[in-house]
């Protein structure tokens, strides 16, 4: 029944990250039409995240669910791309072909500001914790190179790992079942 979850749960993140993908590479196609009521509502229903100067956590194995997904966001837009790698699951790196090691790793997260010039962490939900599992939601902007703000919310599922909590499937099709 959990592995059924985490499934469905790895299937709308990677879902919703394909979408995001698709705006990327849609961006100079056309504009979003959304009316500023709505956005305005929007805003008022997402807490702001209070965004400080970057700091790498001194021990990422001892984050807390909501800590590592804030030090994941905190550090794309950083570009410390060691400390997102710190935040994965083993297990998801042995599946993912370009998490396979760091060096594969680093490739593939650079490749968003090829299409990018920003991430900003807007949001993050208190976790939902069941056990060794826990899904935590969160809400970012991405600024794209021609200026423009595309807005993106999803949710990580994350595992007590012997050495922390982990992102079991941060992006592509792959999750770390085990």
């Amino acid at each position: 029944m959990a592995m059924a979850a985490a499934g469905m749960e790895g299937t709308k993140h990677f879902t919703a990250l394909l979408v995001l993908l698709a705006v990327l590479l849609a961006a100079g196609c056309g504009q979003q039409a959304e009316s500023s009521s709505q956005q305005e509502k929007e805003q008022a229903q997402a807490q702001p995240y209070e965004a400080h100067a970057y700091v790498a956590p001194q021990n990422p194995d001892s984050l807390q669910p909501k800590e590592v997904v804030e030090a994941y966001y905190n550090a794309f837009a950083s570009r410390d791309y060691r400390t997102m790698y710190a935040v994965i699951s083993d297990g998801f790196k042995k599946i993912e072909p370009t998490a396979k090691d760091y060096a594969s790793f680093e490739q593939e997260m650079s490749r968003f500001y090829e299409t990018a010039s920003s991430i900003k962490l807007i949001s993050v939900d208190e976790p939902q914790i069941d056990a060794d599992t826990a899904t935590v939601g969160y809400k970012l902007e991405v600024v794209l190179l021609s200026g423009a703000v595309k807005p993106f919310d999803s949710a990580f599922t994350l595992r007590k790992r012997s050495n922390g909590w982990k992102l079991i499937h941060p992006y592509g099709q792959n999750i770390d079942a085990n």
